[in-house]
Order: structure tokens, then C-alpha cells, then sequence
């Protein structure tokens, strides 16, 4: 017996195989007697591990087990997470006390410049003689009002 007999044997107990794949076991049956004594050997296989007992469970036993283990991993996060948050607190306190004021700005060198106080000027209009030279207006793109 090949191990794709073997394997298609195992689908078709499983009762997953295609109908091709059936007709083809059913075929093998048939004709092979050792590949129908494997067949047998397999269907008793099965009804006996079917048929073992399953062992009682104590699901309170179990269930404290789990339990136990939740609380035990939750107490560590809770512990980690209490001493990253401290020594957070602990740099940022740190930071603010040991940095001068005058370092707060990213670039100093432009806190350190000084802005020219100047006066203001009023803004002034040149509309009868304008600063710039006005071009002069060409007649065809002169639209009249209605």
C-alpha cells in the first residue's frame, strides 16, 4: 500500500472524500485484499479510541489553575507599567529642573536676536501720479457700460 492509498483511505473514513475518490476506495476494497485488511484494521482502530473512557475533569481545579495564572501575569504588568510610569515622571521632573530656561528654544540663535524697533509709517497712495508707469489702455479692450 502506497502512503496516497493510505491517505485517501484516511479521507474517505473521515467521510471527506469526493465522490471520485470514494469510487476509488471502493474499488481498491474490492480487488486488494491486503488494502481491504488495512481498511478493517483502521475502522477497529477507530471504534476503540471512540470508545476509551474520557477521564473526569475537575473543572474547579482547572479553572483555578487558569485563574491563578491570570492574576499572577496581570500583578506583573501592573508592577512594570507602575515602574515605567515612575521613571517617566522621574525624567521629565528631572528635565524641567536641570534645563536652564534659555536652552528651552530649538534654535537659540534666534532667541538671542534682537528686533529692530522701528516707526511706523502711514501708507501712502499715489493714485493722480502713480509710482509705477500705468500702461495705457488699448481701445478694443475697452468695453462700454451698458
Amino acid at each position: 500500500m502506497t502512503p496516497e492509498q493510505f491517505e485517501l483511505l484516511s479521507v474517505y473514513l473521515d467521510q471527506e472524500a469526493s465522490p471520485e475518490e470514494r469510487q476509488q476506495v471502493e474499488q481498491w476494497l474490492s480487488i486488494d485484499p491486503h488494502f481491504r485488511a488495512v481498511y478493517q484494521q483502521q475502522l477497529r482502530l477507530r471504534q476503540a479510541l471512540i470508545a476509551l473512557p474520557t477521564p473526569p475533569v475537575d473543572t474547579s481545579y482547572v479553572m483555578a489553575q487558569v485563574l491563578d495564572r491570570i492574576e499572577r501575569r496581570s500583578r506583573w504588568r501592573w508592577l512594570w507599567g507602575s515602574v515605567g510610569a515612575a521613571c517617566l515622571a522621574a525624567a521629565s521632573v528631572a528635565g524641567t529642573l536641570l534645563i536652564p530656561p534659555s536652552s528651552y528654544s530649538l534654535r537659540p540663535e534666534l532667541s538671542q536676536l534682537k528686533t529692530p524697533v522701528t516707526e511706523e509709517e502711514p501708507l501712502k497712495l499715489a493714485m493722480e501720479r502713480p509710482i509705477v508707469p500705468m500702461p495705457k489702455a488699448i481701445p478694443s479692450m475697452v468695453r462700454e457700460a451698458p
